[in-house]
């Protein structure tokens, strides 16, 4: 049988870059921090298309956006069975925002290799599309959004409460912040954990936060060109992320073993990596 070949050079090389951008970005970022153990505070987040904005998914949504105090209602008091060990608004928060419902929240995590799982989920060999990862000092995003740079305990830390602010849509509100702020919350629930999950929860601008943060010192976008995305892939096979690491259930168990037995798409990547 005719062996496999190997990917040409250059696709390694792309990945090399993407590593070479990432190092030269957490250099900035250190730099022009004043915030002492600045690794504490780096958020990413991937895309599957580097031209995606920042933007979460209730302002994708205009109905849901009028409605957001309604949709927040429903879900808590619908799911509050389901969610007995759930005490604090921004714990319901973060279980709508893991289950679909639209959301003020974007999804981080403080790991680089889950942010790259979700650039690359998906992407097929012949894809058109870059992917991205975005890179957050979290820290410096508080500071400008709050004047403390910290990333939020909410429920914990004194933090405006979610439900005071839905209450006041459209008022002067409670809601203190423009910009939008890093938060963690109790991890509630098994995604979330496997994600090491933390969040940013946009304030009173409704623009991306691509576009409320142009700083490079402070956000960035490093590219995953899709030259890249074969040793991309390999990077995650070797750290061990899948999509069973990411999402610890039966749905995840489930989805991990299409993807390995039964997608030829998955299946080519696999030969690829195995001669490399």
């Amino acid at each position: 049988m005719e062996k496999e070949s190997a990917p040409p050079p250059c696709f390694k090389e792309a990945w090399t870059r993407v590593l070479d951008d990432l190092d030269e970005c957490l250099q900035a970022f250190d730099e022009a921090s004043t915030v002492m153990a600045l690794e504490d505070g780096l958020l990413f987040r991937g895309h599957r298309e580097a031209s995606w904005d920042l933007k979460p998914s209730l302002y994708r949504h205009e109905e849901a956006l009028e409605n957001e105090s309604n949709i927040y209602q429903i879900f808590a008091t619908r799911a509050r069975q389901t969610l007995n060990q759930t005490r604090t608004d921004w714990e319901i928060l973060t279980h709508m925002q893991h289950h679909g419902v639209p959301t003020r929240l974007l999804d981080w995590s403080d790991s680089f290799g889950i942010a790259v799982y979700f650039a690359v989920l998906g992407q097929k060999i012949d894809t058109p599309e870059d992917a991205a990862v975005w890179v957050l000092n979290g820290y410096e995003l508080s500071k400008r959004a709050t004047g403390a740079g910290r990333i939020f305990s909410v429920g914990v830390e004194d933090f405006p409460q979610y439900e005071k602010f839905i209450e006041n849509i459209g008022a002067s509100g409670p809601w203190p912040y423009e910009l939008p702020a890093a938060i963690e919350a109790p991890w509630g629930h098994d995604r979330i954990v496997a994600q090491r999950g933390l969040f940013t929860v946009h304030g009173t601008s409704a623009e991306p936060l691509n576009k409320l943060i142009t700083d490079e010192t402070c956000l960035r976008k490093i590219t995953i060109p899709r030259c890249a995305i074969m040793h991309a892939r390999k990077y995650l096979r070797l750290a061990g992320i899948d999509h069973y690491s990411v999402f610890p259930d039966l749905q995840g168990l489930a989805q991990n073993l299409r993807q390995q037995f039964c997608d030829k798409n998955h299946g080519k990547l696999s030969k690829i990596l195995l001669v490399d």
